[in-house]
């Protein structure tokens, strides 16, 4: 799915979505059972058959740079709202061609338990080397009882869309969330 150009819009990615035989469904943000804020659009996905419930696509621009931010949100609240801050530091070797050597998790007990997942480190740190992810970060936002597993992609680097094997490695994730619940 490599030459899918991503076009910043959530129709963009809920197209690319379907076409990769996943159950979703474009809806407005005032139709799903969290508070998301409409400040970068007025739709989100709804995903069927997934840990992760909701992806909301956020296109940002300002005078310097436009930005995309993905979000895949895991609905439900918890009981102890700091295990699940953690994000990824990412290793690498030079400096014009930076090579991209290890990652790991970083943050508190929910981040040791995704060091832990060999099979999920695999799959990201073969997409971090491929740059089709550049970087993810995960917090739960108390107000809405919702987690956010975040991907910030910086606008001349937005070149495709994610994979299947990503988008698993995302639902990967949501279930080690949901574990928690």
């Amino acid at each position: 799915m490599k030459e899918k150009i991503f076009r910043k819009e959530p129709e963009t990615f809920h197209e690319h979505l379907r076409s990769l035989g996943m159950d979703s469904s474009l809806v407005d943000k005032s139709e799903v059972e969290v508070k998301l804020s409409r400040m970068y659009g007025k739709k989100c996905i709804r995903l069927k058959g997934k840990n992760i419930d909701l992806i909301d696509v956020q296109p940002r621009s300002s005078q310097y740079s436009s930005d995309v931010l993905v979000e895949y949100i895991v609905v439900g609240e918890k009981e102890d709202k700091n295990i699940f801050t953690a994000g990824t530091k990412i290793r690498g070797k030079g400096i014009i061609k930076r090579e991209i050597l290890s990652f790991e998790w970083v943050g508190k007990y929910f981040a040791e338990k995704l060091n832990m997942d060999s099979r999920l480190n695999e799959i990201l740190l073969r997409k971090f080397q491929e740059k089709e992810i550049p970087n993810i970060r995960i917090g739960y936002v108390p107000k809405a009882n919702i987690t956010k597993i975040s991907t910030n992609y910086p606008g001349y680097k937005i070149k495709t869309l994610p994979s299947i094997e990503t988008l698993d490695a995302y639902n990967t994730i949501a279930k080690h969330i949901k574990e928690q619940f």
